[in-house]
């Protein structure tokens, strides 16, 4: 009987387009911190930049060089310096508070040198936390609002770099939705566990009133962060509607101040369905007319004076001037109320200066020296037919002006008949038309107006769909809508107007709200808003579901129609006494086979017919130097499970082949389950940015006896470093280094079965898995591709028909070359299975192939190379 071996041989390879992108180290172009960064640096400045509110920073720098020179560190709330090196701070809030900087025993920039300090394994880094005396400062300073901080980091040599905000308002920012500005949102009782964000830091220079519409009470509870209930974490309590909550800026000055944070988190617990509205409101005071001796005065803002020109006939004293002055009529807006009233303004001695509102204007009042009126004033003005309503005959510039049609027509009254008017008008649009008026007396006032066409004031859109489809009751004079969800949903919108602008802020979660702001050409902005909740049905479901909990065992068999609960859930609801998002969590599996797992935001998803509730699906299966089957789920992943979770869980469900126990546990890092495996003819891609942080694995046992061809495809060099230890440092000095593999731009490497046979030994001594060989990569920056190809070596057999492999091939310039070292009959096809060569071959007789891809059949085993 004969034994068939196949072989399967691939000679062609596809270059990839690469984008390449160099590190970003100027300080326009600072890398944001939101929450976390972590990546490694060569010799250079680099920049960061983070809002107060990712306040404290902690930086922790580890340089490849132990005895490299310690990083230089500055912090400053500015990039931007003169000519003698002094920061350039533009906001005069920030300018007022840096120079109360030395009561904080600050000095700005900030210059730390980091001292060295030693980890848990020995190895030494430099740490800086940035907060106390700095944030102190800020926050009682209560300018928050507008301060990005700046951070640059001066590298000597190599390091890898890790900055994470621990403020509890970050993680707290990736949960709620805001309760913003303009806003509105319709509250149901079951929207009690939702959490807002209010942005004190938008709201410190502004006015808002929080009012409620509803048949029931509104209790309103503030703290300052996302963990707050009614019961706890408290800080105010606010009844709706016997309260009308109105944010000034002084009392959002006081809670930053206060709370030491720029943002304050909001729950909300309704008696009935009702509309909470956030809603700014300015109280104006300004001045708007000075009649004196039935003059109306000119009033230059910018300058601060009041002009008029007396007629002739008023009598012109000393006695008599203060008297007019003291007896004009004058009009003013205080606190957004019309008033008369003089005690709102007061005047000096020489009636030379007014103040009003904590100003002071300048009274340039004349008396005419010709005979006649005085008046160059107009009372009224049309344009195209229509009364400019924003007129008023003591204001003289106008800017802005929207003319409805394709020109503009201006006529005007004078406001004495005696006086004669010149227009002239605008030619175009945008333009600027002037009317000059001569009073009879010989003075004159000229208005401008600056006229541009009317812009669309329209805010309407004309659909919404929900993670693709139509909104079902979708109406466009509809802003509030209110659905059921079993997913996170992703809201679109399209404007009616294709002028206006349309931004979507997304459900942080369900139950959760997205907001649609609709922003016309004219400026004026329009809300749409979508709240979502629970399915009910998912509730019920969730109550039959099997609860997991850490170290308790859930028996799965391959027949059952099991599901499975664990609290992987946004900790903002608080649903669960546990919460594993942010925790690493190991998935075992007792079972013979591989288990397939599906990770759902439901109950009620069905793996057989995917949907937007099924998350993703992985295998737990026997790795690579495991002894049992093991699924590992970092804290990043179940960080983002949970994100995803719209009841405080995440749900499994099952393909298993037969019955097992599966556990979860959580797992401590090593080398194992913290790299990543590198399998032969895989590709892995590289970003930009260098990525030598990141570790990796050979498992030697399938490289053995192998021929591999590494290949490197990239614009920049590449240095691969390999040690027997996954927390070895890239330096030949460490004491687990093994060889260190240099790449040009583009490069192949043909690494020997010899070689790997060498690494092999290596790894066995002094490595603590010693299958294992450990990897990390130095890119310079640039993007690129590494590919492992199994260029040469034996059959991987199926069957041990023999005792060791017969058939043997390695690719050469032409081709690829195969060998026996048995005499057999050796058949060659191509993957159609056309045969294209057969030969009896004598041990050690080569058998060459032009490039192409094949399948060879030998007589003595059976098995496939790849």
């Amino acid at each position: 009987m004969k034994h068939i071996s196949y072989i399967l041989i691939s000679l062609a390879m596809l270059p990839m387009q690469l984008v390449a992108q160099s590190f970003v180290t100027s300080c326009e172009q600072a890398v944001e911190i939101t929450s976390e960064y972590t990546g490694s640096l060569t010799e250079g400045d680099y920049w960061f930049t983070a809002m107060t509110s990712a306040l404290p920073l902690t930086l922790n720098y580890y340089p490849d060089d132990e005895n490299e020179v310690a990083p230089q560190v500055f912090l400053d709330l500015t990039c931007e310096y003169d000519s003698e090196g002094h920061g350039i701070y533009r906001d005069s809030l920030v300018r007022a508070m840096i120079s109360l900087a030395d009561n904080y025993d600050l000095a700005f920039p900030m210059r730390s040198t980091l001292k060295p300090q030693t980890d848990a394994n020995g190895n030494r880094y430099y740490s800086i936390l940035f907060d106390r005396n700095y944030r102190d400062m800020l926050y009682e300073q209560g300018v928050t609002y507008a301060i990005p901080a700046y951070l640059r980091i001066t590298v000597s040599g190599t390091a890898t770099v890790n900055i994470v905000s621990t403020s509890i308002n970050t993680r707290c920012r990736e949960y709620v939705n805001d309760l913003g500005m303009n806003t509105s949102l319709l509250i149901a009782p079951s929207d009690s566990l939702n959490v807002y964000r209010w942005q004190l830091g938008e709201w410190i220079n502004k006015r808002y009133r929080i009012t409620w519409e509803g048949e029931g009470k509104l209790d309103l509870y503030t703290g300052k962060d996302c963990q707050l209930t009614r019961f706890i974490r408290v800080r105010d309590h606010f009844s709706l509607p016997n309260d009308v909550i109105q944010m000034t800026p002084r009392l959002s000055s006081e809670w930053i101040k206060d709370i030491y944070a720029t943002e304050m988190y909001v729950r909300l617990y309704a008696a009935s369905e009702g509309l909470i509205s956030v809603s700014e409101y300015v109280l104006e005071t300004k001045l708007l007319s000075f009649n004196v001796a039935g003059v109306e005065a000119v009033i230059d803002y910018d300058n601060k004076t009041i002009t008029a020109k007396l007629p002739r006939g008023t009598i012109n004293t000393p006695s008599r001037r203060k008297s007019y002055i003291e007896n004009a009529v004058v009009t003013y807006l205080i606190e957004g109320e019309k008033s008369t009233d003089k005690s709102g303004y007061n005047f000096d001695d020489s009636r030379n200066n007014m103040f009003f509102n904590g100003e002071k204007y300048f009274l340039d009042i004349e008396f005419a020296g010709v005979k006649g009126s005085t008046d160059a004033t107009i009372k009224n003005v049309l344009i195209n037919g229509d009364t400019l309503t924003s007129f008023s005959s003591g204001t003289v510039d106008y800017t802005d002006v929207e003319v409805i049609g394709e020109s503009a027509f201006l006529e005007v009254e004078a406001t004495d008949s005696k006086s004669v008017v010149s227009i002239t008008q605008a030619t175009s649009l945008p333009g600027t038309a002037t009317v000059t008026v001569t009073a009879e007396a010989g003075n004159s006032l000229t208005y401008t107006f600056r006229l541009i066409p009317a812009r669309s004031r329209n805010t309407l859109l004309s659909g919404i769909t929900i993670d693709g489809e139509p909104l079902s009751d979708f109406t466009p004079e509809t802003r509030h809508y209110r659905m059921y969800a079993q997913s996170i949903p992703i809201v679109s919108a399209v404007a009616a107007d294709p002028k206006s602008k349309v931004v979507i802020d997304q459900a942080k979660g369900v139950p959760g709200f997205a907001q649609i702001f609709v922003t016309a050409e004219a400026g004026n902005v329009d809300t749409y808003t979508i709240n979502f909740s629970i399915d009910p049905a998912i509730i019920k479901c969730a109550e039959d579901a099997v609860r997991m909990t850490l170290e308790a065992p859930v028996v799965i068999t391959h027949d059952n129609e099991a599901v499975v609960r664990v609290p992987i859930g946004r900790p903002s609801l608080e649903v669960d006494s546990a919460n594993w998002a942010g925790q690493r969590i190991a998935l075992s599996w007792s079972g013979a086979e591989d288990l397939r797992v599906y990770f759902g935001t439901t109950c009620l998803f069905d793996p057989a017919q995917p949907d937007k509730t099924l998350i993703d699906s992985a295998d737990i299966t026997l790795q690579k130097g495991e002894n049992r089957r093991v699924l590992y789920l970092t804290e990043q992943q179940t960080r983002e499970l949970g994100r995803q979770s719209i009841d405080g869980g995440i749900y499994l469900r099952f393909l298993a082949s037969g019955t097992g126990a599966l556990t979860a546990s959580n797992w401590e890092p090593d080398c194992l389950n913290t790299s990543t495996l590198i399998d032969i003819n895989q590709t892995l891609y590289f970003p930009q940015g260098n990525n030598s942080t990141d570790v990796y694995k050979l498992y030697l046992p399938d490289w053995k006896g192998k021929e591999i061809t590494l290949t490197w495809e990239g614009q920049s060099e590449m240095q691969m470093w390999t040690a027997s230890s996954c927390s070895f440092k890239l330096t030949t000095k460490d004491e687990n280094y093994v060889e260190q593999l240099p790449f040009s731009a583009t490069d192949s490497k043909k690494i020997e079965s010899g070689r790997i046979s060498q690494w092999a030994a290596l790894c066995r001594v002094y490595g603590e898995k010693g299958d294992f060989l450990y990897t990390r990569f130095q890119t310079d920056g640039m993007a690129g591709t590494l590919r492992t190809e199994q260029t040469g070596g034996p059959v991987t057999r199926t069957d041990r028909v023999t005792d060791g492999p017969t058939l043997t091939w390695h690719r050469t310039a032409d081709g690829t070359e195969i060998r026996s070292s048995v005499r057999q009959m050796v058949q060659v096809y191509t993957l159609q299975g056309i045969q294209v060569a057969e030969r009896m071959m004598n041990a050690g007789e080569p058998m060459l192939l032009p490039k192409g891809m094949y399948i060879i059949r030998g007589e003595q085993e059976t098995g496939k190379a790849f």
